[in-house]
């Protein structure tokens, strides 16, 4: 991303997350899910979800995290594995598994994260920070996305 692009979004994510204690974390959960939500999903269900976001997808999501990183400092290991996460739930539920198991003891998420197949990639403590901070989220998300769009394809400005 620009210079100037990052100190725009930097700026913006100043106003939305008052407590500097929660901003790496906070803007590297979402800069996570924000990647995953970009990332491609395979068109028929893959043999293997783990292989597949390996081999085809990890390594552009790492590249935008760290060119990401060079602006706005965010805690990569986080951002990559909130990413994974997310990534392997949206894959759950575009090819979910024939038969779904009974979710362990403990296990975070909700009815739609469990038919996924896929509720054990989840870290309880982002998704409930997720669910606790979800509007804060929310903005934070579609404001990276149109800021990294716009980055990538300047001639066409987002509304």
């Amino acid at each position: 991303m620009s210079k100037i692009a990052y100190s725009t979004l930097n700026s913006f994510l100043k106003t939305k997350i008052a407590d500097a204690n929660l901003f790496t974390r906070t803007v590297s959960i979402a800069l996570g899910v924000s990647l995953a939500r970009l990332a491609a999903l395979p068109t028929s269900a893959p043999e293997s979800a783990r292989a597949f976001y390996a081999e085809q997808i990890q390594p552009g999501i790492e590249q935008q995290a760290v060119s990401f990183n060079e602006g706005i400092v965010v805690d990569l290991d986080l951002t990559w594995q909130v990413a994974r996460s997310i990534w392997m739930v949206r894959c759950g539920l575009a090819h979910p598994p024939a038969l779904l198991e009974l979710p362990q003891e403990g296990t975070p998420g909700d009815f739609l994260v469990g038919m996924s197949g896929c509720s054990y990639v989840l870290d309880k403590a982002i998704y409930d920070f997720l669910n606790a901070n979800k509007e804060v989220i929310y903005v934070i998300m579609n404001r990276i996305c149109s800021t990294m769009n716009e980055v990538a394809n300047p001639q066409v400005r987002q509304a």
